[in-house]
């Protein structure tokens, strides 16, 4: 059985690249996206027909980004940069930063992790308590090999990284379940096409899918 759409009716929301997106159930539509060195915020409530539009901050050469939402209701967004030599910087350096945007309109954003390659598939998960989960590979950007690390926080404190996978290619995504344990879905050149279940801090057997 085949599905075709009859019609399609594009809306222009805005200019600029890396889109993250949250659906509230009452269709309240969520955006963050990087747009000429600014992380940017869009809104819109399924009754309303304009978005509304917010300059969260300045993020000079960003990357990537991940966003979700917590049981309060506040979003929270991973997002990365990559300043490469040509920069003026001895060598590269990628940051990686944690901002959250509460119910109430406040934003915040510090900076979590740095490395010298750049953090490339941000993958984000909240779970009922409102721990943040979160995983990543240590590259450049796509089809690049590069190790995948995961991380999460305990009373709201980040906690340090843990090693997934030395052998990581491209891609990782991560769920949690009502029971906190991290499942995890990713390509290794050692493995090939895998998944992984976290129990805490303690990795399972990798399954070859």
């Amino acid at each position: 059985e085949s599905t075709k759409v009859k019609n399609v009716f594009p809306h222009f929301v805005d200019e600029g690249g890396w889109p993250a997106v949250v659906a509230e159930g009452s269709g309240r539509v969520h955006l963050t996206y990087f747009d000429d060195n600014k992380l940017m915020y869009a809104v819109k409530e399924r009754s309303k027909k304009k978005w509304q539009f917010r300059t969260l901050g300045y993020c000079a050469n960003a990357r990537f980004i991940a966003m979700a939402m917590a049981p309060d209701r506040s979003l929270h967004i991973i997002y990365s940069d990559l300043f490469d030599n040509y920069y003026g910087y001895i060598g590269s350096l990628s940051l990686m930063h944690h901002g959250v945007l509460a119910a109430t309109g406040e934003w915040r954003s510090k900076i979590i992790g740095s490395n010298y390659i750049g953090s490339h598939s941000l993958s984000l998960d909240i779970s009922d308590s409102g721990e943040l989960y979160l995983a990543w590979q240590e590259a450049r950007g796509a089809a690049s090999p590069g190790n995948f690390w995961f991380r999460k926080t305990l009373n709201g404190v980040w906690q340090e990284p843990q090693l997934i996978d030395e052998y990581g290619y491209d891609h990782i995504d991560l769920a949690v379940d009502n029971e906190e344990n991290t499942h995890l879905s990713f390509y290794s050149l050692k493995y090939g096409f895998v998944y992984q279940k976290w129990t805490g801090d303690q990795p399972g057997p990798i399954e070859l899918v």
